[in-house]
């Protein structure tokens, strides 16, 4: 290839370049007031056309469609317009295929995509798609995990679908440790008791620092008092409604044959039984630094001792 040939066809990469951020350009302009038809979006919806066409200069087209996507994200509308946000996944999935690798766009991205309106689109959904390509194309970035968690226990109140990013990003060799107890939390907050007493009790036996160490503690003995609690408040219910009797203290779950003995928490303190409230908590000279899991949680835990319930019921003598 000539000298002169070769600087036609950087002259000419460019310039295709040029006309391809000005059409994305014009759009975005024009979006807020004309919204699109037939095929006028092709090169803003087909990435992959236009990562073909780019003739060598993805990274620099990268950056700039990155730039375009942040500028378009923190514009201001006029006042007779109302904030939309349509273009604003297709430039960062355009910038995201020129380079796969650019972590920014997808962790930033991500971020502008689920903040709610007037911030942001309100898309959560598209929020996940973006981190999903991201861990596709770069699978050992711990970082993608815990937004795609954060994502999902911020914005979609999913606490299992979070506890299960934070738990595969916390298997990646370079994740910190504290992405486990994330896991772990959230795992707790979904019903999940099992899975997170398995990870509460893995980070304690794997503890290099007795703080880390009593942190685990803490949370297993917490488990372990609200499953007490809620088998214990779950045969209040059930002895009241049997023998239509308002419960005062849990020596008569004892004397009804309910229980052999009121149980203790992990510090050796009896629960006790509050009338006024209707629940059972730990008692005032318990040691246990306690932390209780939400309603979601119990409820999960309710279901499934109602299950066992039925099934010991209807099973043959």
């Amino acid at each position: 290839m000539t000298r002169l040939n070769a600087r036609l066809l950087a002259t000419g990469g460019v310039i295709l370049s040029m006309l391809l951020i000005y059409g994305v350009q014009v759009e975005i302009d024009q979006r807020q007031a004309h919204p699109p038809g037939g095929d006028e979006t092709l090169y803003v919806r087909d990435p992959e056309l236009m990562r073909r066409l780019s003739l060598g200069y993805e990274s620099l087209l990268a950056d700039i469609y990155w730039l375009r996507a942040v500028q378009y994200y923190g514009r201001k509308p006029k006042k007779s317009e109302t904030q939309s946000y349509a273009m604003l996944e297709p430039l960062l999935n355009l910038a995201t295929t020129f380079d796969p690798e650019m972590t920014a766009v997808y962790r930033f991205g991500a971020m502008f995509l689920s903040e709610s309106q007037p911030i942001g689109p309100g898309e959560p959904l598209k929020a996940i798609e973006l981190l999903n390509k991201g861990i596709m194309n770069n699978p050992n970035v711990w970082r993608f995990y815990f937004d795609k968690g954060f994502v999902y226990l911020w914005h979609l109140k999913d606490h299992k679908a979070a506890g299960r990013a934070f738990l595969e990003g916390a298997r990646l060799p370079a994740a910190p440790k504290w992405l486990e107890s994330l896991a772990a939390t959230s795992m707790g907050e979904a019903g999940e008791l099992e899975t997170a007493r398995y990870l509460w009790t893995h980070e304690f036996e794997e503890a290099e620092s007795e703080s880390v160490r009593s942190n685990a503690r803490n949370h297993l003995n917490s488990l372990q008092i609200d499953e007490d609690r809620w088998r214990l408040e779950f045969l209040v219910t059930k002895f009241q409604e049997k023998t239509g009797r308002v419960l005062t203290d849990l020596n008569q779950l004892v004397n009804a044959g309910c229980i052999r003995f009121i149980p203790t928490d992990p510090s050796g303190a009896p629960y006790e039984y509050d009338r006024d409230a209707k629940g059972v908590y730990p008692a005032k000279a318990s040691k246990v630094t306690y932390f209780p899991l939400k309603a979601e949680a119990r409820k999960v835990f309710q279901q499934k001792l109602e299950s066992e319930w039925e099934a010991a019921r209807t099973a043959p003598q």
